[in-house]
């Protein structure tokens, strides 16, 4: 039988007063999940991240390089079964950086499961997903007058090259620039207005 992890095993800090709650929906714990858990984890070599204990009811997740504790889990018998009643996670930003409670949350869920020997292929791949910007909501005026903008420049600079290749010459200042990316926006407003008056007018018929 494995010797069980404890707390004087590796170094290690309390979680900060920084701290939160997370929401972790893990399926409830076979008694003998439960054990494999409460045997903790102490780190085998360098690239091993964690240092994991067990000290009723509460199971410890500490990072092995530094010692800080990241994530503090409550797990109490729920009938045959052992579950998850309460999750906290360090939001100290000099010791975790991970802002996010849902990325967190799906790291928790990875541990706790990977330790109890389950499968985490899945809560892998949602973890490590490529975490998707918010897209700015651009309205089809604002759309409108950048295309205008932008098209008024192009013709420009297309005008531009023409002169250059038959010989002459073509000079624009940053303030030129920015007057032509204007007109070329109020332009763009004007045709989108007509446009969408004659779709109107159009549909009325």
């Amino acid at each position: 039988m494995a010797e069980l992890a404890k707390r004087s095993d590796w170094r290690n800090t309390p979680l900060p007063v920084e701290h939160r709650h997370l929401s972790v929906d893990l399926a409830p714990f076979t008694a003998e999940e439960f054990a494999r858990l409460t045997n903790g984890h102490v780190p085998q070599g360098a690239d091993d991240d964690w240092f994991m204990f067990w000290e009723a009811p509460w199971f410890y997740i500490h990072r092995s390089a530094n010692g800080f504790c990241i994530f503090q889990v409550r797990v109490e018998p729920d009938g045959e079964q052992y579950r998850v009643f309460e999750t906290l996670v360090n939001r100290n930003p000099l010791q975790h950086a991970e802002e996010s409670d849902d990325r967190d949350a799906i790291l928790a869920s990875v541990l706790l499961a990977n330790q109890a020997l389950r499968d985490t292929n899945r809560m892998w791949e949602r973890y490590v997903a490529p975490r998707r910007e918010p897209e700015l909501a651009v309205g089809p005026g604002a759309a409108a007058f950048a295309k205008g903008g932008c098209g008024c420049l192009a013709g420009f600079v297309a005008i531009g090259l023409l002169v250059v290749l038959i010989g002459g010459n073509m000079h624009i200042d940053l303030g030129g620039a920015i007057c032509l990316f204007i007109g070329g926006g109020i332009l763009g407003l004007i045709v989108l207005t007509i446009y969408n008056k004659g779709r109107r007018d159009s549909g009325e018929r």
